[in-house]
């Protein structure tokens, strides 16, 4: 097959500065239970450099619950962290961050704060060295947020703070920005319920500058591992270097059967980042306004055989000899494993050599990619597929100006010609006799 690729160079130019979070971490993208353990997340963050398996006298997991969140134009979650005391702290690092300005998301509802404390902390190169800390105080019903610089008290306006009610979500927003004059004057900003619709805004809730400057900030964590902690949920954490990084936009890879395709991967042009799908197949990507193509990618299958047998050999031969042709374009698709644009014996012969195991890709001809997986804009029509045909591997975005869902690519395992695969086999290597014939029916 020959494929469409949509490059534009203005559109290259447009994403080269692309601002894509440090950290991003929407839990409904998480799988319910221990958070230890996904996407970088770990326990013990007490340990220098904060990474590690739990260990010390408090060890209970932080766990992701299917509590439901969201903030008008920010972000919504099905899934949120569970907070309590006395649960191991839990952290994760990022890109470290020595100049400019470094901001902390936190889409958060809380139930109850014994004392004032700190949620979250910005760390630079130790989980000893607290660069900043956000804090929640109890005020009769509601709560305040606070905000201290290195190991500073939580401060706030004193006069004027913002009440925020118990059991609601909030979106509290704290940012760093170094400075270069002294050695103690980089400022701490919070901002609370900020309108996201719009840029950062000039007012803010509060703003300090004292305590220890910081040298760069590379991790942050969950100081969960006391016993005064608030109680309530966590929805989504980001850390970035923008206030705004853009839109999100959602999409499936599912095959033309409607099956999930866990962990392919999603790029878009211009950007240096790529995002996986979960469990369900869904993607979730962080996008500034402009022009992309976004286009997915799978060569990760434990069982690389998984769904090609000697039957699709068959069924390829009998679609090639002209007995009985491939009910489908997509099923043609998976027959082209070599990608010239038509079905010939000699993707039977590529095949065969995936299945005995002595090849586990196939061989573009005409990009020369190794390949597993094809995927195509779903909406894109395909007609009925002659020699020499195309088909469109990318879904093009145009003047991206607000969150957009629905990106969906049908996944196409190359060789699966009868739509076999399943995401849960581990078998490995299918002999070339498990397609057996009786009285002329491949079983």
């Amino acid at each position: 097959m020959r494929i469409i690729y949509v490059f534009i160079v203005a559109n290259l130019l447009i994403n080269a500065t692309n601002s894509q979070p440090l950290v991003y971490a929407n839990f409904s993208l998480y799988y319910l239970g221990n958070l230890n353990g996904q996407n970088g997340w770990t326990n013990n963050s007490s340990n220098p450099g904060g990474m590690g398996s739990c260990a010390g006298a408090i060890c209970t997991n932080n766990s992701i619950t299917s509590v439901p969140l969201n903030y008008p134009n920010f972000d919504s979650t099905t899934n949120s962290l569970s907070l309590a005391s006395d649960q191991d702290g839990v952290g994760t690092s990022f890109t470290s961050v020595n100049s400019g300005s470094i901001y902390l998301f936190l889409l958060c509802q809380f139930s109850s704060i014994t004392t004032s404390s700190d949620v979250i902390r910005f760390m630079g190169g130790s989980n000893y060295s607290a660069s900043c800390k956000l804090f929640i105080e109890d005020a009769s019903g509601g709560f305040y947020a606070s905000i201290g610089k290195g190991s500073a008290k939580g401060s706030y306006n004193g006069s004027g703070p913002t009440f925020l009610d118990y059991n609601v979500p909030h979106l509290l927003v704290m940012k760093y920005t170094f400075k270069t004059t002294s050695s103690s004057d980089d400022i701490v900003t919070l901002y609370v319920d900020p309108d996201m619709s719009t840029s950062e805004p000039m007012a803010h809730e509060y703003q300090t500058s004292g305590g220890t400057d910081a040298t760069l900030i590379d991790r942050l964590c969950f100081p969960y591992n006391a016993s005064n902690k608030p109680t309530g949920y966590i929805g989504v954490v980001k850390v970035s270097t923008s206030w705004s990084d853009g839109f999100n936009t959602t999409g499936k890879c599912i095959t033309p059967l409607g099956k999930s395709i866990n962990g392919a991967t999603v790029s878009a042009s211009g950007t240096t980042t790529t995002v996986n799908t979960d469990t369900t197949g869904t993607f979730l990507y962080k996008l500034i306004g402009g022009n992309y193509s976004i286009r997915a990618t799978k060569n990760n299958d434990i069982n690389k055989t998984n769904g090609i047998t000697s039957l699709d050999l068959a069924l390829t031969q009998s679609h090639i000899l002209g007995k009985t042709p491939l009910n489908s374009p997509y099923k043609v698709i998976a027959a082209d494993v070599n990608g010239d644009g038509k079905v010939t014996t000699l993707d039977i012969v590529y095949m065969k050599r995936v299945i005995l195991g002595l090849d586990t890709t196939f061989n573009n001809t005409i990009s020369n990619q190794k390949r597993l997986w094809v995927f195509i804009d779903s909406s894109y029509s395909l007609g009925t597929l002659s020699s020499n045909f195309t088909i469109k591997d990318s879904i093009y975005i145009s003047n991206l100006n607000s969150n957009l869902s629905n990106q969906t690519f049908y996944g196409i395992k190359l060789g699966d010609v009868n739509w076999d695969w399943n995401p849960l086999s581990q078998k490995k290597y299918p002999s070339l006799n498990e397609g057996k014939i009786d009285n002329g029916i491949i079983y």
